[in-house]
């Protein structure tokens, strides 16, 4: 394995921390993945050791681990030992003098290829790319700018058929999709 090729670092600025672990949890459940554990590590070492002589501080480091038990029991199927890279991990952290947050996972394609086994190189590469999906998801929950280009058919096309396409329909519809932006959740 080659960690500058194998290990994906993606990096989120205009969120905080809990946003970007909120919604990296939301997209991985979405997947259809199950979350098996959030491990905290959040500086624990100067809480326990009151140790300042760190070289690298941060203020937040979680691991959330995850799998699709069928993809784990297809993977393990393949190869007992294929456990030991189980469950698959991001890591989301944030340096204590840093804006950003950071999310880096290792390849899966990295682990399966110790065990040269195209069965398991198939399933890790959906799995590798459903986890760069959710990485890319993840700017769509806080997007700088929204543009809401809706309404101008509604007032251009020929409406006697659809006596409900009024002025107050539209600017409804507007203010409905708002509103969902806003809140980050679909609105009925």
């Amino acid at each position: 394995m080659d960690v500058s090729e194998d290990i994906v670092t993606r990096n989120f600025s205009g969120m905080n921390f809990d946003e970007v672990l909120e919604y990296l949890i939301q997209e991985v459940k979405a997947r259809n993945y199950l979350i098996t554990r959030i491990n905290n590590i959040d500086n624990i070492h100067d809480r326990l050791n009151g140790d300042a002589a760190n070289k690298v501080r941060f203020k937040f480091y979680k691991i959330v681990e995850f799998c699709n038990l069928e993809s784990c029991s297809q993977l393990i199927s393949t190869d007992l030992t294929a456990g030991v890279f189980m469950p698959v991990k991001f890591a989301v952290y944030q340096a204590d003098n840093k804006e950003q947050v950071f999310v880096s996972f290792l390849k899966p394609t990295a682990f399966a290829s110790i065990f040269n086994s195209e069965r398991m190189m198939r399933i890790t590469e959906i799995l590798e790319k459903d986890m760069y999906e959710i990485l890319d998801e993840i700017i769509f929950y806080k997007p700088l700018a929204v543009f809401l280009m809706i309404g101008l058919n509604d007032y251009f096309d020929d409406n006697t058929s659809r006596p409900d396409r009024t002025p107050e329909y539209v600017a409804n519809n507007i203010l409905k999709s708002a509103k969902t932006i806003k809140e980050g959740r679909r609105i009925r």
